[in-house]
């Protein structure tokens, strides 16, 4: 097992007593942590790196502290030197001088591009330290700008020869953590090609790299996810420096194009003759008549790397390096790799499922309506569309790997494997669905659980209790049962569960693990779960009782978590997939205002004024623009504030209680809003400088109301109801008040806003298994409410004007539709803005955006965590490992 990281700074001082005092943290990277601390000894400041635990597991010690003895020999001044390493209580370690000072990363990505005079010296510099090293057989590996220190202006190479140990100690062993060195811009095409065999000139190549984001403003090869940037590294010429940099003299743009060379022959020999390049005028290489029609700004495929290396052969990979597979370990992992036209598409929620038998992979790719699904078997580089499929999210693979069942919008369909036309089979689905048995299983609209057979209507299996909202269902392996994932206030950030429901027994059910967000039964009968971090575990478990009844040991980090859905897939066979990146769930969250406009570009609103919310806050911008009222969560109570969106600067309105989702009197004076009084909700209202009580304004005795919005002095809207019963009523201010259904249907109505002159309320209408928006209406309960969206609609605002509705369609984009103010009906065709920020929050009953009063651009609010991770070049890379769950096994039994 990894040593417990709890407190690790109380370790570290705990068992390095006698030798450091440890001070504070200072980062933390993909490999290892760093610490500032004193050398009681010497009376000296040092770094101390701490490698991670799972990668000093994989290392060993004995063999790590053999090989970076290497490191120690080095005397150069511009590497810096090491000073001591160790094993410390299961941690390995090492000290290097502490230097005050950046990073060269982080001085590009303050000022982007440097000068080409300080250029060329660091470069030069860098170049001096690393033919020094070449010559004492020492290749670095990792060359990057975060790995070089600027003292006093001047670089210093860091990590020098921690690549080399931890690739030379590990070998077939790094491939169970997925750990190894290498950055992927910087990273030589035979590095990224998995070649173990690598000379100094994979060094050359590294600092050709960072001489030309240092000169350009960017790494040669740039693309949205790693797989990509890999094959572009294989396959693409780096653009001309002379397109950004005019001005760079001929000499300094031929050493770069010599140095990042494809092939390793066509480099300089040395990086010294690199180096000497950079400052001598006369230097040149000849160069083919068609490579310099290749820019920084449009680049296209040129070079022929080997086939094994772009298609066939997968690179080995987690989320810090690569390494060739080894068909000989109990365990190993690579990346997945598609061709440019079947890369799989971004979405914010699960996208892939692997078979049981961990043979092909399932996924949403690009479509002819924008996506659909993909079948990759394991041993092809081609993946295989499934047409007919257009729209669909979540897909999941039968037990017995011959359907593939999958969500489009709120309707659940089915289809072949193999092909052939889709086939309905359910409305109303919420969450991704699961086979248990013969039968599909998933979350409603409602919160609750329902599952069908092809051909049968739904039936109920589970039903939530009043907090809890079902997120996703797991089946249990001997197709008996599931588990159902659960949050609190319909958010997983604020808690979560895992229910055992039993085939034939529902009522039964019971919470056998608590802030999970998904769990998976093996066939052994442990439970593989992830936690809001990202982080996977094992778990022993009661036979009987299926709870957790022994030791739980993590077994892999660094999964992507978005919202609630981490991006995690394990077969009965034991093989696994997942895709890298960080957590939006995990973590102490902060949420902060932004502002989108029309084109989807995104600034900050009140950049100094964080909060936090929950399910149930909402936010209304004043009628001058000027101010927003927002709720937010402050000691576990929900709380009214008005922020100035000029300077940030905030008031309370409403005292502490459960008070939100407020609005604006139409002169700007006041506020109303939601009150959760003992048994019932009420309408109060107050004036913006929060003095003098709050006024009531309804108070409906054992009626629930989920909004209100005033149409007058004298009549409120109120939505009221229940979680599947919502309606949308007019209310006469006062108390006791009287209530009169506004429209005629009795749909499930939700999410409503009323038009600025007060004629028309737009709202949501669940129906066909999604959400629509609709327009009535509210002088005349007989006018037949009309639809407005095509593809769905999730949270509809008013524009100022009233004459034009935004809202969020089924395929997560925001939309606008002019509407008629005569009659309510839309008015053309609907008009894609923009995707709807993944991080973004949208309310599932009520609207969390609103609309700038010159209708340019949007008010809302953004997920961020304390903590952020800092994002690395790993961040998107699917990986797959082979016989994953063996491993995993292994490490929960103590091997």
């Amino acid at each position: 097992m990894f040593p417990a990281m709890s407190d690790p700074i109380g370790i570290l001082n705990e068992t390095l007593a006698d030798r450091y005092s440890i001070e504070r943290e200072l980062g933390e990277g993909g490999m290892a942590t760093v610490y500032l601390a004193s050398d009681l000894r010497h009376e000296r400041r040092v770094a101390i790196k701490v490698l991670r635990p799972e990668l000093a597991a994989a290392v060993g010690a004995e063999r790590f502290l053999a090989e970076i003895k290497t490191t120690a020999n080095l005397q150069h001044p511009h590497i810096l030197p090491l000073f001591d390493s160790g094993e410390a209580d299961g941690f390995l370690y090492y000290v290097m001088p502490y230097i005050e000072g950046e990073t060269l990363r982080d001085r590009l990505d303050r000022e982007n591009q440097l000068g080409l005079d300080e250029a060329i010296r660091i470069a030069r510099d860098v170049a001096d330290a690393l033919d020094y090293a070449h010559r004492h057989d020492v290749i670095h590996r990792d060359i990057k700008p975060a790995n070089i220190l600027l003292h006093d202006g001047r670089p210093v190479v860091a990590d020098f020869g921690i690549a080399l140990a931890l690739s030379g100690s590990a070998r077939g062993r790094l491939t169970d953590t997925g750990l190894s060195p290498g950055t992927p811009h910087y990273m030589s095409p035979e590095q990224a090609a998995g070649d173990r065999d690598l000379d100094s000139r994979t060094d050359t190549y590294s600092l050709g790299a960072v001489c030309y984001e240092m000169l350009v403003g960017e790494p040669p090869h740039t693309a949205p996810s790693v797989p990509a940037l890999l094959n572009r590294i294989l396959s693409e010429r780096p653009g001309r420096i002379g397109e950004v940099r005019e001005l760079v003299p001929r000499n300094v743009e031929d050493a770069v194009r010599r140095a990042l060379a494809k092939s390793p022959a066509d480099r300089f020999r040395t990086v010294a003759e690199f180096g000497d390049a950079l400052t001598d005028p006369s230097f040149r290489i000849e160069v083919p008549e068609d490579a310099d029609a290749t820019t920084v700004a449009g680049r296209r495929p040129r070079g022929h790397w080997p086939a094994w290396a772009t298609a066939g052969v997968l690179t080995v990979v987690a989320a810090w390096g690569w390494l060739r597979p080894q068909p000989d370990t109990a365990s190993s992992a690579f990346a997945i790799r598609m061709p440019p036209a079947q890369e799989p598409s971004e979405l914010p929620t699960l996208s892939f499922d692997l078979s049981p038998d961990g043979e092909f992979l399932v996924y949403v790719g690009p479509g002819p309506e924008g996506q659909q699904l993909w079948v990759k078997p394991r041993d092809s580089y081609e993946a295989r569309a499934l047409e007919g499929t257009d729209g669909a999210v979540v897909p999941t693979v039968s037990p017995d790997g011959l359907w593939i069942a999958y969500v489009v919008g709120r309707r659940l369909f089915r289809v072949r494997v193999s092909g052939g036309p889709p086939e309905r089979v359910s409305e109303s689905i919420s969450g991704p669905p699961a086979w248990v048995g013969a039968s599909l299983v998933f979350p409603t609209v409602e919160s609750n659980v329902d599952a069908v057979r092809p051909g049968e209507p739904a039936r109920r299996v589970w039903t939530r209790n009043a907090l809890d909202f079902a997120d996703r269902v797991t089946p249990l392996a001997d197709g008996e049962g599931f588990l159902v994932t659960t949050c609190s206030n319909g958010s997983c950030a604020d808690g979560s569960a895992i229910w055992l429901v039993e085939e034939g027994d529902p009522a039964q059910s019971t919470v056998i693990l608590r802030d999970a967000l998904a769990a998976w039964e093996t066939a052994n009968g442990e439970l593989i779960h992830i936690d809001p971090e990202g982080t996977v575990f094992i778990s022993e478990v009661d036979p009987v009782t299926r709870a957790l009844s022994g030791r739980s040991t993590a077994v892999l980090s660094g999964v992507r978590v978005q919202g609630s859905r981490p991006d995690f897939s394990v077969s009965l066979s034991g093989d696994a997939t997942w895709i890298s990146g960080p957590s939006s769930t995990g973590g102490d969250r902060v949420d902060e205002l932004i502002w989108v406009d029309r084109q989807g570009q995104i600034q900050p609103a009140a950049p100094d004024w964080r909060f936090r919310t929950d399910g149930a806050v909402g936010l209304a911008i004043s009628p001058d623009g000027g101010r927003v009222a927002i709720g937010a969560v402050v000691d576990g109570e929900r709380d009214i504030f008005i922020v100035d969106l000029n300077d940030g600067s905030e008031r309370r309105l409403a005292a502490p209680g459960s008070d939100m989702r407020p609005r604006w009197t139409s002169d700007g004076e006041e506020v109303y809003y939601l009150s959760n009084t003992p048994g019932t909700m009420s309408v109060f209202v107050r004036p913006t400088d929060a003095l003098g009580d709050p006024r009531l304004l309804l108070h409906l005795p054992d009626v629930e109301i989920g909004e209100a919005v005033l149409i007058d002095d004298r009549r409120l809207l109120v939505r009221t109801g229940q979680v599947d019963s919502r309606q949308i009523q007019t209310a006469d201010i006062g108390y006791p008040a009287s209530l009169a259904p506004l429209l005629s249907s009795t749909a499930h109505q939700k999410a409503m806003d009323l038009s600025s002159d007060g004629r028309w309320v737009a709202f949501e209408v669940s129906e066909g298994g999604r959400n629509e928006v609709y327009v009535g209406r509210v002088a005349d309960r007989t006018h037949a409410p009309v639809r407005i969206s095509s593809n769905g609609g999730t949270g509809p605002v008013w524009s100022s004007g009233g004459n034009e509705l935004f809202y969020v369609d089924s395929a997560n984009r925001m939309m606008a539709a002019a509407v008629s103010r005569t009659t309510g009906v839309r008015e053309g065709d609907e008009v894609v803005l923009f995707d709807f920020p993944s991080d973004a929050r949208l309310g599932a009953n009520y609207a969390k955006v609103d609309v700038d009063i010159d209708d340019s651009r949007f008010l809302m609010i953004r997920m961020r965590r304390i903590d952020d991770p800092v994002a690395t070049e790993a961040d998107g890379l699917w990986i797959y490992s082979a016989n994953w769950l063996e491993t995993a096994r292994k490490r929960l039994k103590g091997g």
